[in-house]
């Protein structure tokens, strides 16, 4: 059996199983806030580190790697939704690096929160794209999620900084607005930064049945199915910048009455060990029937449609989303896109 030696991280997520539930947590997520950055040479900008998804967190820890050559910490500033500093905010600009560790006792966020803060300066070397990348692999120092003592860590998505000739980073908000079927839908995305006009264009996936989007963007239209839409947009600016962004477009019925999924969030599963989940539905007329219209279920998992029953024993470990739907008996439509995460069957261990 392997020992490894634990980061000051893990040995807090050990004190901390004394003072919080063991019960099993929804899968949280490790991301910078914008993955796409651009900047000008010379220019200042700004990383948030944030914990998206996990119903309670107890601890956090971040490790993350850039490229010196191209970008330069100027400063750190913590979160303060884990108020216990484990490791205190540090950074190399010679290494590339920069490392921060804190946790909670007692009013364990949850949801979305900033972990940390990063002050960058771009150098004069521009370059197609610079990535900032979490650290994963490589006890003791990785970058984890935990509560009651259990990684909960689902995923990671880190940054590609592009230093180029715009003095502000062109981002695009995948948030619509529901619609609903046989009423009128106008709605154009929020663009910020760039040069502006801009032009839109889907370049995967379609939008809901009656809808369609011009080149300036408004997506307009009479829905006529309900549904869950999942398409990719790109935006181009006047400049020719350009990011693109996966989008969630839902289509309820007029009459739909709340119909919605049960739970919020799935078991986390282990490695090589039997496995079971089953779905509901509040609201509507019941009885229900239950579907998986996008995503794939890890490897040695199934979904019954007739039980709404995940079972198996999963072979490989990772998360994956999986978006279910629901129909009531007046053909209601309820959808969800819950995350499925097999993780170690000792979290801790590390392999």
């Amino acid at each position: 059996m392997r020992v490894f030696r634990l980061a000051p991280f893990f040995v807090l997520a050990v004190l901390l199983c004394v003072v919080s539930s063991a019960a099993a947590q929804s899968p949280a997520l490790l991301r910078t806030q914008l993955p796409l950055i651009t900047v000008s040479p010379g220019a200042s900008f700004q990383v948030v580190v944030e914990v998206v998804g996990g119903a309670a967190v107890d601890g956090a820890e971040v490790h993350l790697q850039f490229n010196p050559a191209h970008m330069q910490v100027t400063s750190l500033a913590a979160g303060t939704a884990l108020p216990l500093t484990i490791v205190s905010p540090t950074f190399s600009n010679t290494a590339g690096t920069i490392a921060y560790a804190a946790g909670a006792v007692t009013n364990f966020p949850g949801g979305t929160f900033t972990l940390l803060t990063i002050n960058f300066t771009a150098t004069n070397l521009p370059t197609a794209g610079s990535p900032i990348n979490f650290v994963r692999l490589g006890i003791p120092r990785q970058s984890e999620v935990t509560f009651g003592g259990r990684a909960i860590l689902g995923g990671l998505q880190g940054s590609t900084v592009v230093i180029g000739g715009l003095a502000l980073p062109l981002t695009l908000s995948p948030a619509l607005p529901n619609g609903v079927v046989g009423q009128g839908y106008n709605q154009t995305p929020f663009v910020s930064g760039g040069t502006a006009p801009y032009s839109f264009s889907v370049i995967r996936g379609s939008l809901p049945a009656g809808l369609s989007i011009n080149g300036a963007g408004a997506i307009t239209g009479t829905p006529t199915q309900p549904g869950m839409s999942i398409f990719s947009l790109r935006v181009t600016d006047n400049a020719g910048a350009t990011t693109w962004q996966e989008v969630i477009l839902t289509i309820t019925s007029a009459n739909a009455q709340g119909l919605v999924f049960t739970p919020t969030s799935l078991p986390t599963a282990n490695l090589n060990t039997p496995y079971q989940a089953v779905l509901g539905a509040m609201g509507g007329t019941p009885p229900y029937s239950f579907s998986l219209i996008s995503g794939t279920l890890p490897a040695g998992l199934a979904f019954n449609n007739v039980t709404a029953t995940i079972t198996g024993t999963p072979t490989a470990l990772g998360s994956t989303a999986l978006t279910f739907q629901v129909t009531d008996s007046a053909g209601n439509i309820g959808v969800a896109t819950l995350i499925l995460t097999v993780a170690p069957t000792d979290a801790l261990a590390g392999h």
